[in-house]
C-alpha cells in the first residue's frame, strides 16, 4: 500500500528536517520512521501514535528498529525511556533522531532485566 501525495510530502518534510539538524544520521532509518509515522494521514493520529511510543511503549518501537536494522537498545536513565542506535552515536525513537532531547551521559545499553519491565507482559 503506497502513501498518498500528502503523506509523501509529510515524509519528505520529516526526513529533510531531521537531516538538516543531524546531517550524519542515517537517511534510511529516518525514512523508515517517517513512513511509519505518516501511514496515519491525520495530524491527530500521528500525535496519538507518537504519544503511545513515548509513554509506555518505547521498548516496542526500539525493538522494531532493532529487528529492521540491527543495532542495540539503550535506556535513557533520567527519562526511563528506551531508544535504539545502530552506532552508539545517533539515537532514535518515534520522533526520529532524539539526540537533542536526551543526555547522552545518561544513555546506557539496556539489560535483559530492564527490558522485562518495559515489555508489559
Amino acid at each position: 500500500m503506497g502513501l498518498s501525495e500528502i503523506q509523501t510530502k509529510q515524509v519528505r518534510s520529516f526526513i529533510n528536517r531531521q537531516l538538516n539538524e543531524f546531517p550524519q544520521a542515517s537517511e534510511k532509518i529516518i525514512e523508515f520512521i517517517a513512513k511509519f509515522r505518516y501511514m496515519q494521514s491525520k495530524k491527530e493520529s500521528v500525535e496519538a501514535l507518537e504519544y503511545q511510543y513515548l509513554h509506555g511503549y518505547c521498548y516496542y518501537f526500539a525493538q522494531m528498529l532493532q529487528d529492521a536494522f540491527g543495532g542495540d537498545l539503550y535506556i535513557v536513565l533520567d527519562k526511563c525511556h528506551i531508544v535504539w542506535s545502530l552506532d552508539g552515536k545517533y539515537f532514535y525513537d518515534i520522533t526520529g533522531v532524539c539526540n537533542r532531547s536526551i543526555n547522552k551521559k545518561l544513555v546506557k545499553r539496556v539489560t535483559k532485566d530492564q527490558c522485562k519491565i518495559y515489555r508489559k507482559v
